[in-house]
């Protein structure tokens, strides 16, 4: 488990285990790391989202320079987006972990507007993942079989 990014994160976010999830510091550290740069990635993600929201009310580009110039990232935006993730993700390890018997997500609603990259981020890793319309199919045939209303005779089994 501890080799798979998923399954590393979702334990890091887990507000039950932390890094106490971890079989080695290293590990746990190893975890952190994928946690930082995921976090800088969503809070850049969404404050690149925001400023292009704001500048759709802003003029047009005045030449093509202007516009390509507006096309180069902002580095001084990447770092400020960085360190205000490392930040959250530094504060939400420092916090204790909750009881086993708490439930991780009502944790994480009450806990929602002090970590909102971290919190965007449980929702992703901690939530079960949906369902096959192919495995709904075969449960929904295997109901058929079993339920009262058929019967497993061979005649009705060549069907």
């Amino acid at each position: 488990i501890e080799s798979t990014a998923t399954f590393t994160v979702a334990t890091l976010l887990d507000p039950r285990y932390r890094k106490t999830g971890f079989s080695s510091q290293n590990k746990a550290d190893a975890a952190e790391r994928i946690l930082r740069e995921l976090s800088a990635e969503i809070e850049l993600n969404r404050t690149t989202r925001s400023l292009q929201e704001t500048n759709l009310n802003q003029p047009q580009p005045a030449d093509d320079w202007d516009e390509c110039m507006g096309l180069v990232p902002d580095t001084e935006l990447s770092i400020q987006c960085t360190d205000l993730a490392d930040v959250e993700v530094t504060n939400f390890l420092k916090e204790g972990n909750i009881s086993r018997n708490s439930s991780p997500y009502t944790w994480w609603n009450v806990n929602s507007e002090k970590f909102p990259i971290l919190c965007h981020l449980a929702k992703r890793f901690l939530s079960a993942p949906l369902g096959s319309i192919a495995s709904e199919r075969e449960f929904k045939v295997a109901k058929r079989v079993t339920s009262g209303r058929y019967n497993l005779k061979p005649s009705n089994v060549q069907k």
